[in-house]
């Protein structure tokens, strides 16, 4: 079976991807924006020196930012910015690549494969 799931752009998929793991990771939909927000910041400025990345991140300009972009309070978007960096989706060493990031493949595609041994 295949699925296929259109994207606009790369924070589409985030939203997307997020929504898809949402069973595992109990996000709200405000904390799905927010947390797709900084993956796709992280993604747009990997190859920074990390310390930079980090600093970029989790400045008070890119969080105000993103709190506009969203359309967010600022009461919101601390609450759900409090919630991931608790859930360790977000930390001071930065986004939780290991938890996080699929293995997309060359073509832009994830590849889920369940093997069943009868």
């Amino acid at each position: 079976m295949k699925i296929q799931i259109n994207v606009k752009n790369q924070r589409d998929f985030y939203e997307k991807y997020l929504t898809f793991l949402n069973p595992l990771l109990k996000l709200s939909k405000t904390d799905n924006s927010v947390l797709a927000s900084f993956l796709t910041l992280n993604e747009k400025y990997k190859d920074y020196n990390p310390e930079v990345l980090n600093k970029l991140l989790f400045s008070v300009e890119t969080k105000e930012s993103i709190r506009t972009k969203l359309s967010l309070s600022e009461k919101q978007f601390n609450k759900s910015f409090a919630y991931l960096t608790n859930k360790q989706y977000l930390s001071d060493k930065g986004v939780n690549n290991k938890f996080l990031y699929p293995v997309i493949k060359k073509d832009k595609t994830i590849v889920f494969d369940f093997k069943y041994d009868k």
